[in-house]
């Protein structure tokens, strides 16, 4: 019967693990049938796995591209498109926490997001040289000024 994909992805770090964006389901049978399901915002797509027999070998298969076991195939689609995702997504990019030299009340615009001295602000986007958006504790976002502000 030989060994079971969940033995193989656990070797290779890849089973029970819900942060990544992809699962293996095998259907026992005779044959089994290998289904990658993976998950792209709220799209869920399913690829069947085709387990070929060639001359003395089992080979996997999904279209036209052929593999000599399951986890070159999932090496292969970590950085090529399956359909509209790999399986690995890029990694978050570090987010920038400041904080607030002065008190900030807003200079009218409602698109300004006080804060007061010594307040830790995450910066989500440096629209400009002088004002950057920004995220309090409270999850607010708006406009910081960045003068006001240290790294």
């Amino acid at each position: 019967m030989g060994v079971s994909i969940h033995a193989v992805l656990c070797e290779y770090g890849l089973c029970c693990c819900s942060l990544l964006p992809f699962k293996i389901w095998v259907w026992s049978s005779e044959v089994p049938l290998y289904i990658l399901v993976t998950r792209e915002d709220s799209k869920v797509s399913h690829y069947i796995i085709n387990r070929v027999q060639q001359d003395d070998q089992t080979r996997f298969r999904i279209g036209d591209q052929m593999f000599p076991d399951v986890p070159s195939l999932l090496n292969f689609y970590k950085l090529h498109y399956l359909d509209t995702t790999p399986l690995i997504r890029p990694a978050p990019k570090k987010l920038e926490k400041v904080r607030a030299k002065y008190d900030f009340e807003g200079s009218g615009d409602p698109d300004d997001l006080p804060f007061k001295k010594g307040e830790i602000l995450t910066v989500i986007s440096k629209d400009e040289d002088q004002w950057w958006t920004a995220k309090n504790s409270l999850g607010q976002t708006g406009s910081i000024p960045v003068p006001y502000i240290e790294k």
